[in-house]
């Protein structure tokens, strides 16, 4: 896995190299004598003819002193070519960002005269209306060459109407980038500032996922790795880099015009992105660095653009609510909406927002790893071959539906949860969740060592092998599913809330584009409302971070967003715990809500 890691291979690695996901499978080819043997670990994961074919763990496998060895990595175990949510519901705004281009015509300095350029372009913006601090000395070694190239006249670039960024010819292109840093994929959007048109998009694999596909596991190698910091924060610096690039490139733009760029994340993703070293997030009582919003340039994260560009991060709320948390309220009205509303942004971690006259209360659960692909026997990330969709028909046959439409390689968190809530609605699974086994059909089946519902068959996948789901991935899909719903359930005693008073339910996030929300209700994990009730908004922090790009307003409304928000912890809860406990089981089905 190192060596892997090191040579920039993306091999999937859920929990960061401990040995418990299971997910950093490769066969080994050449070489095999010159490694570690089969630990216990790898033989309770594989079969003895799967270890007889050179199936190995990553993350067990060590490679005794100088040797070459060469391993294939299935398609289960690559993390590369997920499908990764960038859109999202727009909230439109009043165009006016912190960045503006304002013409002048400065009158230059003449003989005799106890004057300064500088001063000459102060005086010039003052006529429009802008008085310019210009302490920065890099940009006053700019401005005599500057001025002169231009004629003693174009357009200063100012940031919040007081600091000059740079002086270029009029109608120069004017751009801003917003950035979406998620636990597990990073969404940018390239911005004409002068019109608010989203010009590219683009989007990429968190390269963080290499040492951990958690915000725990993450923690943890820096804990353990006296490097560990600095590799995360400059891998994902690199990666923002390299989106900046992508996107000027996708429209022909250059990235020295890009003049700010609004970062939203969990509170781990903004420490690294912002260079703050994040170890005291990962013990209690789990204290970000700092809440606030944060401004600094461009050029002191290391991130090339234009000069003057100002980076811009939304406040944090919690340790493990973060700026993303934020945008979702944002985008979302929930600092200008009446009533009660719920809002659920379902992903590696889930976070959750109540809404109840003008009260926000907003938690954290750790739902991701089974709905991602953790702890599932033949769980993968949404990726080319993931079945993402099941059901069963009249005659209790499967029907599936993958990505792409391509051979079967595994089972998605959406496919998770409608296939337990298609065996609870056709009685093969409890409300326990115990699987059935029937006498008039042969989809429960006996396994290695548990009950095991057939999804696909050895002729159909792409690895020639059955596709299961079996009764201990139900047991890990129950924690994730009772985690959500236990959030929901505690804040909604917070705000002393019943179901039938909200009025809306706002699901934001990848998984939450794609899930069946008929399904996500039957087996429990959101509450049982109206499908009229019910908003699929996708990415909806991307959309508050280009707010806040586009409109300084959205920048003040979402720092009061965040000091209104009342932090509900649940780590450590016995609140929490009980409601964990009763939301284990499925409840009974109800048939399709109206």
């Amino acid at each position: 896995m190192e060596t892997a890691q090191g040579a920039g291979v993306t091999l999937t690695s859920i929990c960061g190299g401990e040995g418990t996901c299971s997910k950093c499978k490769v066969i080994v080819k050449e070489g095999g004598d010159a490694l570690t043997p089969v630990t216990g670990i790898e033989r309770n994961c594989f079969s003895e003819a799967e270890i007889g074919d050179g199936y190995r763990l990553a993350c067990e496998a060590r490679i005794g002193g100088l040797a070459e060895v060469t391993v294939e990595i299935p398609l289960e175990s690559r993390s590369a070519s997920y499908r990764l949510q960038a859109e999202g519901s727009e909230t439109p705004v009043a165009l006016d960002p912190s960045v503006t281009a304002v013409h002048f015509e400065a009158v230059p300095p003449g003989p005799g005269v106890a004057t300064a350029v500088d001063e000459s372009v102060r005086d010039a913006l003052k006529k429009a209306g802008i008085s310019i601090d210009l302490v920065d000395s890099r940009c006053l070694e700019a401005i005599a060459p500057d001025l002169r190239g231009l004629g003693w006249r174009g357009e200063a670039i100012v940031y919040d109407r007081s600091r000059l960024m740079a002086l270029v010819k009029d109608g120069t292109p004017l751009l801003g980038m917003a950035f979406d840093l998620g636990t597990t994929k990073l969404a940018a959007y390239l911005l004409d500032l002068r019109t608010g048109k989203v010009l590219a998009t683009t989007s990429q694999v968190n390269p963080n996922v290499l040492y951990g596909d958690d915000v725990m596991s993450r923690l943890s190698y820096i804990a353990d790795h006296p490097e560990g910091f600095e590799r995360l924060s400059a891998s994902l610096r690199g990666a923002v880099s390299q989106m900046i690039g992508d996107a000027c490139r996708q429209c022909g733009e250059e990235r020295s015009h890009v003049r700010e760029m609004v970062f939203v994340g969990n509170t781990l993703m903004h420490h690294l992105a912002m260079g703050l070293e994040p170890s005291s997030l990962g013990s209690s009582p789990y204290a970000p660095i700092t809440r606030e919003t944060c401004r600094v340039e461009a050029r002191s994260l290391g991130l090339v653009a234009g000069a003057g560009c100002m980076v811009y991060s939304l406040p944090n709320v919690a340790g493990f609510v973060g700026a993303d948390c934020v945008a979702d309220a944002l985008a979302a009205g929930f600092d200008r909406k009446e009533g009660t509303a719920l809002m659920v942004d379902i992903g590696t971690n889930t976070e959750l927002i109540l809404l109840k006259d003008g009260h926000l209360w907003t938690a954290s659960t750790a739902s991701g790893p089974a709905f991602e692909g953790a702890h599932i026997k033949h769980g993968m990330r949404a990726a080319s071959g993931a079945v993402e969709h099941v059901a069963l028909d009249e005659s209790l046959r499967v029907r599936y539906q993958t990505i792409d439409g391509a051979p079967a390689s595994g089972i998605c968190g959406s496919g998770t949860i409608d296939i337990v809530a298609e065996l609870v609605h056709h009685g093969m699974m409890d409300e326990s969740g115990r699987m059935r086994t029937s006498q008039v059909n042969s989809l429960i089946v006996e396994g290695a060592d548990c009950l095991e519902a057939v999804i696909v068959p050895p002729g159909e996948s792409a690895s020639r092998r059955s596709i299961t789901f079996t009764q201990k991935d139900t047991r890990e899909l129950q924690k994730a599913k009772a985690a959500v719903a236990a959030g929901i359930a505690i804040l909604m005693e917070r705000a002393s809330t019943v179901l039938e008073e909200i009025s809306e339910l706002v699901v934001a996030g990848a998984f939450g584009t794609y899930v069946d929300m008929q399904n996500a209700m039957a087996i429990g994990m959101l509450p049982h409302l109206p499908l009229n009730r019910v908003r699929q908004v996708g990415n909806s922090a991307g959309t508050g971070a280009r707010m806040c790009l586009l409109s300084r307003e959205a920048k003040v409304r979402a720092d009061l967003i965040a000091r209104k928000m009342e932090y509900v912890e649940l780590a450590g809860s016995a609140v929490f715990q009980a409601a964990y406990l009763r939301s284990l089981g499925f409840p009974p089905h109800r048939g399709p809500s109206p």
